[in-house]
């Protein structure tokens, strides 16, 4: 009789597992992960106010392209995806730096430090960000990549700036970070020929004077069932007011991009 019974809870035990492992291999075939990066080449374009210790006087409106001779040259950006179903959970890093060099027209005042007119300006901005996402596939077509996203997401951005002058000697530099909880949505359609059109927007705020926009459009071709390479447009937008501080400014254009999925 032990024996009867050990048997009978053995083929139990086995019958659990095997549905187990069965359930387990059905709902992995609806888990995908998709890690991507982009190549891109921004313009910088805006303007910030910069103070010393909040004190008001002490920053005028410093252009970034003209008073500090920023090009966006060439940036890079990662990010890794993890979709089960119609969930999809995922960070975004964009270690963006920015440099330059410049003649100054005109005379400006950054972080308490006057640079006159005829300065040679030297310049970095580091815009260190991280980006994490989670969104819901509201419709989706089973015969087309066809779909509809919309999701909530966190901005942690880093604010670095470095401003040298020669031969006024001076050299001045800021950094803080912020927070910025936002929202996105992602439209998904089926173009043909292997080709999907992606157009994506995301809105972060901590109030009115404080929020980032960022747009991106692309097209993207599949080469297998596993790699697609993109080319599109992308517009980051900061826009921030905080005591005597402010800034306004972005960085737009076209990017190449390669993801795979698992």
């Amino acid at each position: 009789m032990v024996h009867i019974r050990m048997g009978r809870l053995s083929l139990a035990a086995i019958a659990l597992v095997s549905g187990g492992c069965k359930n387990f291999s059905r709902d992995m075939k609806d888990v995908s992960i998709t890690p991507s990066a982009t190549y891109w080449k921004p313009e910088v374009t805006g303007d910030m106010a910069i103070t010393a210790g909040s004190k008001p006087g002490t920053a005028t409106e410093t252009r970034l392209d003209e008073d500090l001779g920023l090009d966006g040259d060439y940036q890079w950006t990662a990010r890794l995806d993890v979709q089960a179903g119609k969930h999809r959970i995922g960070v975004e890093y964009l270690p963006i730096q920015l440099s330059g060099s410049t003649l100054s027209n005109d005379d400006f005042t950054f972080h308490g430090a006057t640079y006159p007119a005829g300065d040679k300006i030297s310049s970095d901005l580091g815009l260190t960000t991280w980006i994490a996402r989670y969104d819901y596939q509201i419709t989706a077509n089973k015969k087309t990549a066809d779909s509809l996203r919309i999701g909530i997401d966190g901005w942690l951005w880093d604010f670095d700036s470095q401003v040298k002058g020669t031969p006024s000697g001076n050299d001045e530099s800021r950094h803080f970070s912020h927070f910025y909880p936002g929202v996105h949505g992602e439209l998904t359609f089926d173009a043909g020929h292997n080709l999907t059109t992606t157009l994506f927007g995301s809105y972060a705020t901590t109030s009115l004077d404080t929020r980032l926009w960022d747009l991106s459009a692309s097209l993207a071709y599949t080469i297998s069932d596993k790699a697609f390479i993109s080319l599109g447009y992308r517009w980051i937008t900061w826009d921030f007011n905080e005591s005597t501080n402010d800034g306004d400014f972005a960085l737009r254009g076209p990017y190449v991009g390669l993801a795979l999925r698992f």
